[in-house]
C-alpha cells in the first residue's frame, strides 16, 4: 500500500519536473540588428497585438435600427398551461404560440417557468427549455499520497 502511494507521488513529480524543464526550454524570440539611416537598431521579433484590435465591430442596438423587425407585432409570443400554484411561487409550461419567427436567434419550442417568491420584496424568475435533461455529476478523486 505504502508502496504505491509512493510511486504516485514519485510519477507526480517526475511529470511536473518534465513540465518545467519543457517551459524553460521553450524558444527564446530572434534577436535582430538592422541599420535604419545609418544607425545600427537591435529588435527583438515579438508578437505583439496591434492597436486596431481595441476597434470592434459597429454594432446598432435592434432597438434603435428603424430596419429591424419588431418582435412584439411579428411573434407569437408563447401560451402557458400546466400552471401550478404552491405557497412559495408557480410553475408553468410555456409553448409557442404560433410559427417561430427567430427574430433574436431560434426559439424554442416548450419553456418552462418557475417563479418563486422569495421574499416581500423579491422574486425569482426562472425560463429555461423543456426538452434539457439536467444531469448531476459527482466526482471522486482519491488522494495522491
Amino acid at each position: 500500500m505504502a508502496r504505491s502511494k509512493l510511486l504516485r507521488a514519485s510519477l507526480l513529480l517526475f511529470s511536473l519536473q518534465t513540465l518545467t524543464k519543457a517551459q524553460s526550454e521553450a524558444p527564446s524570440p530572434s534577436v535582430v540588428t538592422v541599420d535604419i539611416g545609418g544607425t545600427p537598431t537591435t529588435f527583438r521579433d515579438i508578437f505583439t497585438i496591434p492597436a486596431s484590435a481595441d476597434n470592434g465591430a459597429n454594432l446598432l442596438p435592434t432597438s434603435q435600427d428603424p430596419e429591424a423587425v419588431d418582435a412584439q407585432s411579428v411573434c407569437p409570443g408563447y401560451q402557458a398551461s400546466q400552471a401550478k400554484k404552491s405557497e412559495h411561487g408557480l410553475t408553468a409550461v410555456l409553448k409557442l404560440a404560433g410559427e417561430p419567427c427567430n427574430a433574436y436567434g431560434n426559439d424554442i419550442e416548450a419553456l418552462n417557468l418557475k417563479v418563486e417568491y422569495q421574499s416581500a420584496n423579491r422574486l425569482s424568475v426562472n425560463i429555461s427549455p423543456a426538452n434539457i435533461v439536467r444531469v448531476r455529476a459527482i466526482m471522486r478523486f482519491s488522494s495522491l499520497v
